[in-house]
């Protein structure tokens, strides 16, 4: 089961809810929570694999948030 995140070819500015970039200063994806609509970069102890899963599950960093998924990042390439 889980949440997939759509790619958006842009910047943190522009994600809506369950959407994520590629596009930070980071290198690290960017989300957008399905829920709250905070945005948040995938933490430094997740690994995505080569077909998008993110491991392990994602908690949005927003206080009091229920967002607590597996998630799937679509289109996304190593």
């Amino acid at each position: 089961m889980g949440v997939t995140f759509n790619r958006l070819l842009g910047t943190e500015d522009a994600l809506d809810p369950g959407q994520y970039t590629r596009e930070t200063d980071s290198g690290r994806a960017a989300l957008r929570c399905a829920l709250c609509g905070c945005v948040f970069s995938l933490p430094a102890h997740c690994r995505v694999e080569p077909d998008g899963r993110v491991v392990p599950a994602i908690k949005c960093v927003q206080v009091g948030c229920a967002f607590f998924e597996y998630v799937t990042l679509s289109d996304y390439h190593a």
